[in-house]
Order: C-alpha cells, then sequence, then structure tokens
C-alpha cells in the first residue's frame, strides 16, 4: 500500500511536472508568436526628393495571429520640431480600438520609429483624443526624417499600457507636477485632461526642468494653462544664450529649488513625478522634509 501510495504520488508530481512544462512551453511559443509577428510588420524605407521617409506595412500576418494587442501602423497627422532635438509626432487612433485602451494620463504605448526598433513612449496627449501624440527625443541626425512623416505615412504603435497617474486621489488636494526632460509628456497630459475639470483640485503647480531654455517644450500651451491658475515654473539648470542670443531670465537651478519652503498642509498635498532617478530621489527627499511622505508622491508606472 505504502508503494503504490508512493507511485500515485510520484505520478501525480510527474504530471504536475508535465503541467508546468506545458505552460512553459506555451510560454515560449507565445513570446516566439509575438516575435514573429513584430517581425512580419515590415518596415519599408524609401526616398523621395531625396528626404528619408517611413512606411509600416501592417501584413495580413497579424491578424491571422489574432492578436488584439499586437501593434497596429497608425497614420502620421503630423510631426513638428517642438524644441531642441524634440519631435512631436502625431498619429491618428480613429476606429483603432486604442483610443478606448488609453483611460488614465501618464500611461505609454511602444512606438516603432523609422529605425525600425520599437521603444515605450508616453502618450502627451490626454484621454479621449483621437490622436496619440508623443514626445520624441532623438539625436540631431534623426529630427529631418521624423519631421518629413506625413498622412501617407504610417508607424507602429502598441496597446496603451501602465497604471498612469492617479488623478482621483489628487482632487480636492494641492497638486504639484514635477517633471525634467521628456518627463513633461506625461505631465502635459495630465494637465490637458484636468482642464475641463480645473474645479475638482486646489491650486495646481507644474515644476518643469531643463537643461537649456530652448529645450522647453509645449511653452506656447503655458499662456493658457496659466489662464486656467496652473503655476507653471519652468526651471533651466545650464542657461546659455540661444542661436539669436537671447539669454534665460526665468528659474534656473533644480526643480526641487524652486518646491515652497514649506506647506500649510502637508497632508493636503498630491505630487506627480516624472524624470530621471536622480532627481525623483532628490525631489522626494526635499517633499520629505517639508513634511510630504513617499505615499503622496506617485509615479506613472
Amino acid at each position: 500500500m505504502r508503494a503504490c501510495t508512493a507511485d500515485t504520488d510520484v505520478t501525480t508530481s510527474s504530471r504536475r511536472v508535465a503541467r508546468r512544462g506545458l505552460a512553459c512551453g506555451a510560454a515560449v511559443d507565445e513570446r516566439r508568436r509575438r516575435t514573429l509577428v513584430e517581425r512580419l510588420l515590415v518596415v519599408r524605407v524609401f526616398f523621395r526628393a531625396g528626404m528619408a521617409r517611413t512606411i509600416v506595412r501592417v501584413t495580413l500576418a497579424v491578424v491571422a495571429a489574432g492578436m488584439s494587442d499586437a501593434p497596429l501602423g497608425l497614420p502620421v497627422v503630423s510631426a513638428r520640431e517642438l524644441a531642441s532635438r524634440q519631435v512631436l509626432l502625431a498619429v491618428s487612433v480613429r476606429g483603432s480600438g486604442l483610443a478606448a485602451a488609453h483611460t488614465v494620463p501618464g500611461q505609454y504605448s511602444r512606438l516603432t520609429l523609422e529605425d525600425g526598433v520599437a521603444r515605450q513612449f508616453v502618450i502627451a496627449s490626454p484621454p479621449g483624443s483621437s490622436n496619440f501624440e508623443f514626445l520624441l527625443k532623438v539625436p540631431p541626425e534623426r529630427v529631418a526624417a521624423l519631421t518629413a512623416l506625413g498622412p501617407e505615412d504610417r508607424v507602429l504603435v502598441g496597446r496603451p499600457q501602465g497604471a498612469g497617474f492617479p488623478l482621483v486621489q489628487a482632487e480636492g488636494r494641492s497638486l504639484f507636477l514635477i517633471g525634467v526632460g521628456s518627463g513633461i509628456a506625461a505631465l502635459r497630459s495630465v494637465v490637458e485632461h484636468l482642464l475641463p475639470r480645473r474645479t475638482s483640485f486646489d491650486d495646481v503647480t507644474l515644476l518643469y526642468g531643463v537643461r537649456h531654455h530652448d529645450e522647453l517644450a509645449f511653452v506656447e500651451r503655458f499662456g493658457d494653462w496659466a489662464g486656467h491658475s496652473i503655476k507653471v515654473v519652468p526651471v533651466v539648470s545650464r542657461p546659455r544664450p540661444d542661436q539669436a542670443g537671447a539669454g534665460w531670465d526665468g528659474a534656473t537651478g533644480y526643480v526641487q529649488h524652486h518646491l515652497p519652503r514649506s506647506f500649510a498642509k502637508p497632508s493636503r498635498v498630491c505630487v506627480f513625478l516624472c524624470g530621471l532617478p536622480e532627481m525623483e530621489k532628490a525631489v522626494a527627499a526635499a517633499l520629505l522634509e517639508r513634511g510630504v511622505g513617499p505615499d503622496q508622491v506617485h509615479r506613472n508606472w
């Protein structure tokens, strides 16, 4: 009886191992299938009037694979250089099903650009938009190829992912949006999303840091944001004259240097943070000194 029980245990164990093996094998097959499908999304580069242009052609293999989260080839609406080495790319998501998946500011998508490499970029437009906008920080040599994209071109865009920023937790509180560099993309989505809901929040402050003032993006929106009682504080850490010889007479240093010296009600402060790890640590430490704890500081991932 004991031997029989032992055999039963071994058999049961073997079945468990077999099932785990099948599960692992299925996961490997799924990863291979995803890789194969993404490779079948052919990127063809051609030249028109001496300018590199990219068209992403989505093959029927995506449909055959039945993958709802496979990247889609979406038409370009516009592409323009918004700031130094930063291109704002807009693609139409009408009828794609992707717009419905973009529910919270701060989410991101995988984007395949003209170099054929898939990377994650934050969606800079607010939820509910018919276009997805992405702020692309690229080397100078890639700016021309990206800004040459037009309505006849398509780029691969994946399904929106990530938890985004918890706007509900910020309602009725003082909201600080703090970011540096291309991190402004996530915060811009927040600002545009809360504009029609502005009365649901207490005071709102945007601290936005860059190295040089010609790297400031969305400057043309600062006035409208201020008109909705959003305090915008651009901060430049390395001021220098631009090509026209103009200097910078605004805030300098780092974003944490421009936090209030103290908060009247630290427990009523909510912070959305997006930027480099070193900056996030420095800001979190400065906030803690002012009575704002880690549970009040939120990232979009």
